[in-house]
């Protein structure tokens, strides 16, 4: 009669297991038929790296916890800033700024909407921008 209960214990226990260690691949396959048919909304990722996104949870050597966002080979980190979170680093966010969202988000911001046509004016604003960003990290 133990054994019995022994062995629908290891089995739960088993489908348990397997589902944990595969919860990755189970949720990306079902994701892909639940959204085959859809398309991203313009400015999103593709379907293929929506559902390859990855949340890794590390301790350092400090014995803290880090947390990643792991796509297409990338392990982004996840950061708390004032205003929410920010994934990737302050510099790899800001390389992938549209030369649009540069100006408008970083350099018009930072100097009051004023036009610039100074070329060292421009050099002024983004070392002041990596000054900020510095002291943020």
């Amino acid at each position: 009669m133990i054994g019995k209960y022994l062995r629908k214990a290891l089995t739960i226990a088993g489908i348990v297991y397997f589902t944990h260690i595969n919860y990755y691949r189970i949720e990306k396959t079902l994701n892909t038929f639940k959204y085959i048919s859809t398309s991203p909304e313009p400015g999103f990722v593709e379907n293929e790296q929506a559902f390859d996104l990855r949340i890794i949870y590390e301790r350092n050597h400090k014995g803290t916890l880090e947390t990643y966002l792991k796509n297409d080979g990338k392990v982004l980190p996840i950061l708390k800033r004032d205003s929410g979170i920010l994934i990737g680093t302050a510099e790899e966010n800001f390389k992938n700024f549209s030369e649009k969202e540069r100006k408008t988000l970083c350099l018009e911001k930072l100097t009051k909407n004023e036009p610039m046509k100074d070329p060292d004016t421009y050099k002024q604003v983004i070392g002041k921008m990596w000054d900020i960003w510095a002291k943020k990290e």
